[in-house]
């Protein structure tokens, strides 16, 4: 796939002279773009915390963002670290009660996962319903022979997560479970600012976990407009990141939401 071809703004002097860009200490992040596929606007109207969560995340400046420069065919531009950024927008998504981070998905339960590099940056699920599920892995009609060691390890890991109560931390609470008692919705999270290949990979791993469990949305936030010219080249962006989603239409099940992520440039007329 082609990535959308962009302007950069270079600046005319040498980079260490550059004095306005580098003494910046705060930088305003907005939602600049939106789009719904499938029925996640309808989903959203219905459950607006999720919404609200993500609008949230942009109610105050972001005082963790170092301006730097980049380079390019020896020319150079104002730019800002994705790790950064990426690092900003967990520290923010971690002060969400309900939200759980680096989330994979292992037999039929969800868990949070310590390898960053494989599951999905957020999500929200039933944590009871979670649960339940983990507790037919460890001693179910199919049960692992280590159950016993497991479940005792994802009981502390929960009681240090303070996501159940302590009722139902016991075993026996799920022997009557009802399975079909979810009440909170299934949602998976992107934060993607990289190569614009893992673009591809993130949706493989949405249709891979939706075709095992089911899933109710993906929130997907990537750059776009001003801030994706402030990023390194050939990374994931709002537009080609759309054109995916468009091509790819007749396999891609799960309601979306494309979040377009700018950021307002303080310098823009200098």
């Amino acid at each position: 796939m082609s990535t959308k071809k962009f302007q950069r703004t270079w600046i005319p002097k040498p980079k260490e002279q550059d004095f306005d860009w580098l003494q910046i200490k705060t930088f305003e992040l907005m939602i600049a773009d939106s789009f719904h596929y499938r029925n996640s606007k309808t989903f959203l109207e219905v459950f607006p915390k999720y919404r609200d969560d993500v609008v949230n995340l942009f109610n105050s400046p972001f005082d963790d963002l170092t301006p730097t420069h980049g380079k390019e065919n020896n020319k150079h531009y104002r730019k800002i670290s994705t790790d950064e950024i990426n690092k900003a927008f967990r520290k923010r998504l971690s002060k969400i009660s309900d939200i759980h981070l680096e989330v994979s998905y292992m037999d039929g339960y969800l868990y949070d996962n310590k390898d960053k590099t494989k599951g999905f940056d957020f999500a929200y699920y039933d944590t009871e319903l979670n649960a339940k599920r983990f507790h037919d892995y460890c001693f179910g009609h199919r049960s692992i022979s280590n159950g016993e060691e497991q479940w005792t390890n994802f009981v502390s890991e929960q009681r240090g997560q303070e996501y159940l109560s302590c009722q139902s931390l016991e075993r026996s609470y799920y022997e009557n479970f009802e399975i079909n008692a979810e009440s909170i919705p299934t949602i998976v999270g992107e934060i993607q600012f990289a190569n614009w290949a893992l673009g591809y990979y993130d949706l493989f791993k949405v249709l891979h976990l939706d075709n095992l469990t089911g899933i109710d949305l993906l929130i997907y936030i990537t750059p776009t407009r001003t801030l994706e010219k402030k990023l390194s080249s050939n990374i994931v962006t709002f537009d080609n990141m759309k054109k995916i989603i468009e091509t790819y239409s007749s396999v891609l099940k799960v309601p979306i939401w494309l979040v377009g992520i700018d950021i307002k440039d303080p310098l823009s007329n200098k």
